[in-house]
C-alpha cells in the first residue's frame, strides 16, 4: 500500500498582460514582420507586483493551513495504515495455517474470498482518503487564495494602483522592474490582518 503524502499548498499562477496601438502587420523585403504602426503604450498607469513564493514562505495564514492539514493528514494516514497492518497479521496467521495443514478446503476456499473481498475494500479506503486529502488541500487553497485576493484589492484601491500582478518563478512574465515590488507591504499587511483576526477570537472564546 502506498503511503499518503502532504503535498505543499501554494499560489503558483501568474498574470501577463500586454498593450499594443495595432495588430497589423506588414512584410519587409528581407522577409520579416513591422508592425504597420507605431505601438502605442498606455502611460500613467500604476502597477506593482507580489511574488508568490515569498508570499508562500512568509504569509502566517498559509504556515498554518499547512500545519492544521500535515496534522489532519498523519492522523487519517495512520487510522489507515494501522487497518493495513491488521489486515496484514489476520491474512498472515491463515497463511500459517494453511502451510501446516491446519485447514481444511472449504475454510481455506472462504480464506481466499475473504482476502480478496479486505484487499479491495482497502484499496478503495486508500482512493478514497487520498481523494479527501486533495479536497482538504484544494479548500484551505482556495480560502488563503480569497484572503489573498480580497488584501491585495483593498491595498490597491487604498495606494493608487491600477493593476497588481502575482510573480511566480517559472511562471509567464520574465522580468518586472524591482521598484515595483510591493510584496513587503502585502505580507506585511496580511500577517496584520491575520494575528488581529485571531486575537478577536481568542477574545470571544
Amino acid at each position: 500500500m502506498k503511503k499518503v503524502q502532504l503535498i505543499a499548498l501554494f499560489f503558483g499562477a501568474a498574470m501577463t498582460f500586454t498593450a499594443c496601438g495595432g495588430d497589423k502587420k506588414t512584410v519587409t523585403e528581407e522577409g520579416t514582420t513591422t508592425p504597420k504602426e507605431t505601438p502605442v503604450y498606455a502611460e500613467g498607469i500604476k502597477i506593482g507586483y507580489y511574488n508568490s513564493d515569498s508570499l508562500n514562505a512568509n504569509y502566517k495564514l498559509i504556515k498554518a493551513i499547512e500545519k492544521d492539514l500535515e496534522a489532519q493528514v498523519n492522523t487519517m494516514s495512520s487510522n489507515f495504515e494501522a487497518k493495513v497492518k491488521s489486515f496484514e497479521n489476520w491474512a498472515r496467521s491463515y497463511d500459517e495455517k494453511i502451510k501446516n495443514n491446519m485447514l481444511i478446503s472449504s475454510e481455506i476456499q472462504k480464506f481466499q474470498e475473504q482476502f480478496q473481498q479486505r484487499q479491495m475494500a482497502l484499496a478503495q479506503e486508500e482512493q478514497q482518503l487520498q481523494g479527501k486529502i486533495q479536497q482538504l488541500q484544494n479548500d484551505n487553497l482556495i480560502k488563503a487564495f480569497n484572503r489573498v485576493e480580497n488584501f491585495v484589492k483593498n491595498y490597491a484601491e487604498k495606494n493608487g494602483f491600477d493593476m497588481i500582478l502575482q510573480y511566480a518563478k517559472g511562471g509567464q512574465v520574465i522580468y518586472i522592474s524591482p521598484g515595483m515590488d510591493v510584496t513587503e507591504d502585502i505580507v506585511n499587511g496580511l500577517n496584520t490582518e491575520y494575528t488581529e483576526l485571531n486575537e478577536t477570537l481568542e477574545s470571544e472564546e
